[in-house]
């Protein structure tokens, strides 16, 4: 896709213990809806309501993804925090 001058972007049910997972592969967009909604189980996600909790627990995923991907383009395959400042 990027080849073609594409955006990448995920969706579909990410759950937080799957982002830093998800940003780890480096795509332009992660869409969360239902891993940031505090009645997600139960009902319609998309009349859920928002948990700010749960998006700072997602934001902190993110940048342990965007982590993982650094140390990926650096060859160093580590789950560890980088020095990195983060983009």
């Amino acid at each position: 896709a990027r080849r073609a001058g594409l955006g990448v972007a995920l969706a579909g049910r990410i759950t937080i213990p799957e982002i830093r997972l998800a940003t780890a592969h480096g795509p332009d967009l992660v869409a969360l809806r239902t891993a940031v909604c505090s009645n997600a189980g139960s009902g319609d996600v998309r009349l859920g309501t928002v948990s700010a909790n749960l998006v700072a627990a997602a934001a902190a995923e993110c940048t342990a993804g965007l982590d993982l991907a650094f140390d990926r383009t650096q060859h160093q395959y580590s789950d560890q925090p980088s020095d990195h400042p983060s983009p």
